[in-house]
C-alpha cells in the first residue's frame, strides 16, 4: 500500500518525472548549431607565413553589429552581398574567437562538407543537403585552387572570407535546430563548421 503523502514517510518521497535521454552527439550538434547562429560577423583578416606554410587568421564576432563589407561577413538573415556597401569598422572591435587555418585545412573543410551532404541520401536529398551540394558544385571558391594561391593577400582574404560567410549562412538558414530525424548531413556538418571556426577558448581567456 502506498503511503499517504501527508505522513512523514510520504513527505520524503519525490515524484519521479520521466526525462528523455538525448544522445550525446545530438546534444553536441545542437550546441554547435546554436552557437553558429549567434555569430554576427566573421572575417579572414590576415596571413602569416608564405607558400605551403601560410596560415590565415579567422576572426569570429558574437557581439558586433550585423553588417558586411570587404573582409567581413555575417550570419544574418540578409545576404552578404546585400550590405556590401556598409562595412564594419573592425579596428575598434576585438573578435570573440580567433583561430589560424591553412589553405589545406580550408580545402579539407570544403571536401568534408560536400562528402557529408552528398552521401547523406540514397535518393532525393533534403533541402539542406541539396543547397550544400549545389553551392560547392556551382558557387564555391576552392581554397586549394592554384589561382587562389597566386592572388595577392588582400584578394585571397576576401575570397576566403566570402567562402566562410557563405558556408555559415547556408547552415544558419537551412539547418534544423531540432536534431530529431535529421539526416547524416545535417547531423554532422554544423559540428564540422563549428570546430573549424571556434577555438577551445575565447580571445582574452587563454590564461584562464
Amino acid at each position: 500500500m502506498l503511503p499517504n503523502l501527508s505522513d512523514s514517510t510520504g513527505k520524503r518521497l519525490q515524484l519521479m518525472v520521466p526525462v528523455a535521454v538525448v544522445p550525446e552527439w545530438l546534444s553536441a550538434r545542437r550546441r554547435s548549431l546554436l552557437q553558429l547562429k549567434k555569430v554576427t560577423a566573421l572575417r579572414v583578416s590576415g596571413r602569416t607565413g608564405r607558400d605551403s606554410k601560410a596560415r590565415y587568421t579567422i576572426e569570429v564576432f558574437l557581439d558586433s553589429p550585423t553588417s558586411c563589407g570587404p573582409g567581413a561577413a555575417t550570419a544574418s538573415s540578409s545576404s552578404p552581398t546585400d550590405e556590401a556597401s556598409s562595412p564594419i569598422d573592425f579596428r575598434s572591435r576585438k573578435p570573440t574567437y580567433q583561430t589560424d587555418r591553412s589553405l589545406e585545412e580550408f580545402g579539407d573543410l570544403r571536401s568534408a562538407i560536400y562528402d557529408a551532404a552528398w552521401s547523406a541520401h540514397n535518393a532525393e536529398p533534403c533541402h539542406f543537403c541539396a543547397e550544400m551540394v549545389e553551392f560547392f558544385v556551382f558557387g564555391s571558391t576552392d581554397p586549394e585552387a592554384l589561382t587562389l594561391r597566386l592572388l595577392g593577400e588582400d584578394r585571397a582574404l576576401r575570397k576566403l572570407t566570402k567562402f566562410s560567410c557563405d558556408v555559415l549562412e547556408l547552415i544558419v538558414r537551412h539547418a534544423a535546430v531540432d536534431s530529431r530525424g535529421v539526416c547524416a548531413g545535417q547531423a554532422h556538418i554544423p559540428q564540422l563548421v563549428h570546430d573549424f571556426f571556434f577555438n577551445p577558448v575565447p580571445v582574452g581567456n587563454e590564461a584562464a
